[in-house]
């Protein structure tokens, strides 16, 4: 056994040393060398003590695996490659040796499956009663105050609005999203639709509202190191003449107070971005993978860690401010620009993030395809496009959020005690409440049954999409708008 684990120690010294200096060129037959010493390593260590422990080591190991192939096949520009690499090697070496440590320890001491498994029960509920903390007072503090009113002296003082919405091949959504905008009663308003070389009728359907005031804007095919919709983005803001610019997808529907009523939260709380989680409507839709994005933009304290909660569907950004925080040209290759102006507008408190409600008004259609796609799209960026983040983040919902019902269920067959039942039921029932309020305050239509029993399984699905996004970004190709986007966010030659 303990010559296995020298053989994996081996393997992250490899792993460590290929990233440094004039290794770097030899990182081919190193990479290869260093697979080969792992896999034999840990399969060597699980065969010959096939515990928990051992399967914790084996699971680091797949994500150094992954990293490997990631050197010998990966399609990024290589300085930017060997960067990352310098990076995620000496993370997940790190991971593999404080992993393999804590397991020599454990199969020394005295204590029990059942032990380890109530001091995780432990841990699983403290943060159980704060994500419950956290997501109560997010719940509370994210909705519109009804009593907020507009009030002007004269339409000329009121500031002018520039709605800007970017489409690509949406004719079949963009014109029910544009007959919304334009029952709006907002009397300065301006609206702007790029066509982003669309394939379908688009440009007709904008064409088509002209006589209503909708000002067509021709978009580009992307230039290097830019994502379309950050480019798209980039003209809307050229061309928009308002004091404030509000961005929405097509499948945003605002009511005819929507734009008013939104206006007046920036004016009325001194803000200078609006960001609005809108309602759902779809009939009959389960969003697990919606829900989930919803659920670890809201729930946890963000605000502590500067990463301010955040969506792209439709946010509202005052000129100066936007120009102020660098523009487009900031956020050139990223996937979530306008969670950059938010951390901007949140260091002056200058940033509220809200809930939509009937009186705002302020919906959207998405549909499930579209749910998968934005999970792919957003997921592993979001992480950073680290994969030792990826394993962190994954560990941290299996064994912190997703593990709760399961050790209920094993603690009952195995009659592991009552302080550990008591402990994970009372943690399941805190994550469902959770995640079934949010689900209840964004998805009007979903039933109560389905709102709060859904969460493990919300969560599984989550670090499946999770996986699937790192794999696509690092080795296959993700498509939005019928467009490869991991060049740019990749870096790719």
């Amino acid at each position: 056994m303990y010559g296995f684990i020298a053989i994996l120690a081996l393997s992250v010294l490899t792993d460590i040393g290929m990233t440094r200096g004039r290794l770097w060129r030899r990182r081919v037959p190193l990479s290869i060398m260093t697979a080969i010493l792992a896999s034999f390593g840990v399969t060597g260590l699980v065969i010959s003590r096939p515990t928990v422990g051992s399967a914790a080591v084996a699971v680091v190991a797949l994500y150094r695996l992954f990293h490997l192939r990631r050197i010998l096949y990966g399609h990024s520009k290589p300085q930017y490659l060997k960067a990352v690499a310098q990076q995620t090697s000496l993370w997940l070496s790190a991971a593999q040796m404080l992993v393999l440590g804590a397991v020599l320890v454990a199969w020394q001491s005295a204590w029990t499956l059942r032990d380890y498994a109530v001091s995780l029960a432990i841990v699983q509920l403290v943060l159980a009663i704060g994500l419950f903390i956290s997501a109560r007072r997010q719940l509370r503090v994210t909705v519109p105050d009804s009593t907020e009113a507009l009030a002007m002296a004269s339409v000329k003082k009121m500031p002018s609005i520039t709605v800007a919405v970017p489409a690509r091949n949406e004719g079949s959504q963009l014109e029910a999203c544009l007959t919304a905008i334009l029952s709006s009663d907002y009397p300065k308003l301006e609206i702007l639709v790029l066509d982003d070389c669309s394939e379908d009728r688009t440009p007709e359907v904008i064409r088509g509202f002209a006589h209503d005031g909708v000002r067509f804007i021709r978009g580009a095919e992307p230039h290097d190191g830019w994502l379309a919709k950050n480019q798209a983005y980039a003209r809307l803001a050229e061309e928009a003449s308002g004091d404030y610019i509000l961005f929405c997808g097509v499948d945003i529907r605002l009511n005819v107070q929507s734009v008013r009523r939104m206006l007046n939260i920036a004016l009325e709380r001194h803000k200078s971005m609006v960001c609005v989680l809108p309602l759902n409507t779809q009939p009959k839709l389960l969003p697990l993978l919606q829900s989930m994005r919803y659920f670890w933009e809201m729930v946890p304290p963000r605000r502590l860690f500067r990463r301010p909660p955040v969506l792209s569907s439709c946010w509202l950004i005052k000129r100066t401010e936007l120009q102020r925080a660098g523009g487009f040209a900031a956020v050139s290759r990223s996937v979530t620009p306008e969670a950059h102006f938010a951390r901007h507008a949140a260091d002056e408190d200058g940033y509220s993030f809200i809930r939509s409600n009937k009186e705002l008004g302020i919906s959207s259609e998405k549909t499930a395809d579209g749910q998968r796609e934005t999970a792919i799209l957003t997921r592993y960026p979001q992480l950073h496009r680290r994969v030792e983040m990826v394993l962190a983040f994954s560990m941290a919902e299996l064994l912190l959020v997703f593990a709760a019902p399961v050790m209920l269920i094993v603690g009952l067959i195995a009659q592991w005690g009552w302080l550990l039942i008591a402990m994970t039921a009372f943690t399941t029932v805190l994550q469902s409440c959770v995640y079934g309020w949010l689900q209840r305050s964004i998805f009007p239509r979903i039933p109560a049954y389905d709102a709060y029993s859904v969460f493990p399984l919300a969560m599984l699905l989550d670090i499946i999409m999770l996986h699937y996004s790192m794999y696509a970004y690092e080795f296959s190709s993700v498509t939005w708008r019928d467009r490869n986007v991991t060049y740019p966010v990749m870096r790719r030659r």
